[in-house]
Protein backbone atom coordinates (compact mmCIF):
# COMPACT_ATOMS: atom_id res chain seq x y z
CA UNK A 1 0.00 0.00 0.00
CA UNK A 2 0.80 3.26 -0.77
CA UNK A 3 1.78 5.12 2.20
CA UNK A 4 2.93 8.49 0.66
CA UNK A 5 3.17 9.95 -3.11
CA UNK A 6 3.88 13.27 -4.61
CA UNK A 7 5.04 14.88 -7.79
CA UNK A 8 8.46 16.53 -7.75
CA UNK A 9 8.07 19.82 -9.07
CA UNK A 10 11.68 21.06 -9.45
CA UNK A 11 15.47 20.74 -7.94
CA UNK A 12 16.62 23.60 -6.18
CA UNK A 13 19.90 25.06 -7.59
CA UNK A 14 22.02 23.48 -5.22
CA UNK A 15 20.92 20.07 -5.01
CA UNK A 16 23.46 18.75 -6.91
CA UNK A 17 25.76 19.39 -4.34
CA UNK A 18 24.16 17.17 -1.52
CA UNK A 19 23.88 14.32 -4.50
CA UNK A 20 27.49 14.74 -4.68
CA UNK A 21 27.35 13.25 -1.04
CA UNK A 22 25.18 10.67 -1.79
CA UNK A 23 22.07 12.90 0.00
CA UNK A 24 18.81 14.14 -1.04
CA UNK A 25 16.52 16.85 1.27
CA UNK A 26 13.12 17.20 -0.19
CA UNK A 27 10.65 19.77 0.88
CA UNK A 28 7.48 21.08 -0.19
CA UNK A 29 6.42 23.48 -2.88
CA UNK A 30 5.73 25.90 -1.01
CA UNK A 31 8.18 26.13 1.19
CA UNK A 32 10.31 28.69 2.51
CA UNK A 33 12.65 29.75 -0.99
CA UNK A 34 15.89 29.52 1.06
CA UNK A 35 15.05 25.86 1.85
CA UNK A 36 14.13 25.09 -1.85
CA UNK A 37 17.77 25.75 -2.98
CA UNK A 38 18.90 22.64 -1.43
CA UNK A 39 15.85 20.89 -1.87
CA UNK A 40 13.67 18.68 -4.21
CA UNK A 41 10.48 20.33 -4.03
CA UNK A 42 7.32 18.07 -3.55
CA UNK A 43 3.84 18.58 -4.24
CA UNK A 44 1.91 15.51 -1.97
CA UNK A 45 -1.06 14.22 -3.50
CA UNK A 46 -1.44 10.46 -1.49
CA UNK A 47 -0.75 10.58 2.22
CA UNK A 48 -1.76 7.94 4.36
CA UNK A 49 -0.48 9.24 8.03
CA UNK A 50 -1.71 6.24 10.05
CA UNK A 51 0.72 3.53 7.90
CA UNK A 52 4.36 4.24 9.16
CA UNK A 53 7.31 4.15 7.51
CA UNK A 54 9.41 0.83 8.03
CA UNK A 55 12.63 -0.29 7.19
CA UNK A 56 12.29 -2.88 3.95
CA UNK A 57 9.53 -0.77 2.73
CA UNK A 58 10.03 1.03 -1.00
CA UNK A 59 11.03 4.16 -2.36
CA UNK A 60 10.38 4.90 -5.98
CA UNK A 61 12.28 8.07 -7.72
CA UNK A 62 13.47 8.67 -10.74
CA UNK A 63 12.38 5.53 -12.41
CA UNK A 64 14.10 3.31 -10.17
CA UNK A 65 13.08 1.38 -6.88
CA UNK A 66 15.13 2.01 -3.54
CA UNK A 67 14.82 -0.30 -0.46
CA UNK A 68 14.36 1.80 2.81
CA UNK A 69 16.93 0.65 5.35
CA UNK A 70 16.76 3.11 8.43
CA UNK A 71 14.47 5.25 9.19
CA UNK A 72 14.78 8.60 11.67
CA UNK A 73 12.20 9.12 14.42
CA UNK A 74 10.62 12.11 13.13
CA UNK A 75 10.94 11.39 9.47
CA UNK A 76 7.17 10.07 9.13
CA UNK A 77 6.02 13.51 11.06
CA UNK A 78 7.88 15.39 9.03
CA UNK A 79 7.04 13.93 5.71
CA UNK A 80 3.43 14.39 6.70
CA UNK A 81 3.99 17.76 8.03
CA UNK A 82 6.47 19.41 5.57
CA UNK A 83 7.04 16.96 2.72
CA UNK A 84 10.70 17.29 4.35
CA UNK A 85 13.01 14.36 4.53
CA UNK A 86 16.59 14.01 4.21
CA UNK A 87 17.40 10.52 1.96
CA UNK A 88 20.77 9.07 2.19
CA UNK A 89 21.97 6.81 -0.18
CA UNK A 90 24.22 4.56 2.07
CA UNK A 91 22.19 1.37 2.90
CA UNK A 92 23.01 2.01 6.72
CA UNK A 93 20.85 0.03 8.88
CA UNK A 94 20.92 2.82 11.76
CA UNK A 95 19.38 6.35 11.21
CA UNK A 96 22.23 9.05 10.98
CA UNK A 97 19.72 11.95 12.31
CA UNK A 98 15.60 11.91 13.26
CA UNK A 99 14.35 13.01 9.90
CA UNK A 100 16.53 10.71 7.29
CA UNK A 101 15.39 7.78 5.55
CA UNK A 102 18.43 5.29 4.56
CA UNK A 103 18.24 3.59 1.44
CA UNK A 104 19.92 1.14 -0.64
CA UNK A 105 20.61 1.57 -4.41
CA UNK A 106 22.99 4.51 -5.90
CA UNK A 107 22.16 7.61 -5.56
CA UNK A 108 20.15 9.55 -8.72
CA UNK A 109 21.47 11.99 -11.21
CA UNK A 110 20.03 15.45 -10.94
CA UNK A 111 18.83 14.97 -14.59
CA UNK A 112 16.62 11.66 -12.97
CA UNK A 113 15.00 13.88 -10.62
CA UNK A 114 11.47 14.22 -12.64
CA UNK A 115 7.95 12.39 -12.05
CA UNK A 116 6.43 11.22 -8.96
CA UNK A 117 8.14 10.21 -5.61
CA UNK A 118 6.42 7.38 -4.23
CA UNK A 119 7.11 5.52 -0.49
CA UNK A 120 5.42 2.29 -0.21
CA UNK A 121 4.91 -0.38 2.57
CA UNK A 122 7.00 -3.51 2.69
CA UNK A 123 6.15 -6.89 0.11
CA UNK A 124 5.71 -9.34 1.98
Amino acid sequence: MIIYGARIVQAGPLVEDGLAYKMLITFDANGPADCLDYALALRPEVMHPTLPILPDGQLQMAGKEYRITAVGHEARHNLFELAHLTLIFDANLHARHAGCLHLSGTCPSLADLEGNLVISEAIS
